[in-house]
């Protein structure tokens, strides 16, 4: 048997990737499917996860009129989770995590090549930040004691945006986690935007 890789880790469809050096030869959608379907938000405190997260902010973004092209990267913009995890906000901001978060970056960066999707038009990459912290907020309406209330991202200016995309994502939000209908809804939604986007 091929020793591992040193510093890779093996995806369920046997790929070895680094996830601080990501090729993106290596880059499988499905094991983004799979990865993103079993891994619960808020570091496990809630019991959704990063798939439906994500299938909620392209909801979100659709609802705003975007391109499909922004509905794709915004399908997409927590996948460099399947290799990196995610860390709740609190660690991932403080200053000894920057290299994570670099690599984070770079991941995605290298991901969505390895896609073949193109790149995201600058403005757009804003929406879909907006939409990724309304939806955010809103899981936390649904899961948390505190429902988001007093963070620092929920000002009342993103208070009102949520209740603006709520009728959209919440559909989302009120499924019961089960990673396989999630895994399967995630690909759908990504095969039909490419199906779209090209």
């Amino acid at each position: 048997m091929t020793p591992a890789p040193p510093g890779h880790i093996e995806t369920c469809s046997g790929q070895w990737v680094d996830p601080f050096d990501v090729d993106p030869a290596t880059v499988c959608v499905e094991d983004i499917a799979f990865a993103l379907s079993n891994e619960c938000r808020f570091g496990g405190h809630l019991r959704s996860c990063v798939a439906d997260h994500s299938l909620a902010v392209d909801a979100a973004v659709r609802s705003r009129g975007a391109s499909p092209l922004t509905c794709l990267h915004a399908l997409l913009h927590d996948a460099h989770e399947y290799v990196l995890r995610d860390l709740p906000n609190p660690i991932k901001h403080l200053p000894a995590f920057d290299a994570y978060r670099k690599a984070c970056d770079r991941a995605q960066k290298r991901i969505v090549a390895g896609l073949g999707v193109d790149v995201l038009p600058g403005p757009s990459g804003n929406l879909i930040h907006r939409c990724d912290q309304a939806v955010m907020i809103i899981e936390a309406e649904h899961g948390l004691p505190s429902k988001g209330r007093g963070w620092p991202c929920a000002d009342e200016k993103m208070i009102e945006f949520c209740i603006e995309v709520r009728p959209y994502v919440e559909a989302r939000m009120l499924l019961p986690w089960i990673p396989v209908e999630a895994e399967r809804e995630w690909l759908d939604e990504y095969w039909i935007l490419r199906g779209v986007v090209g």
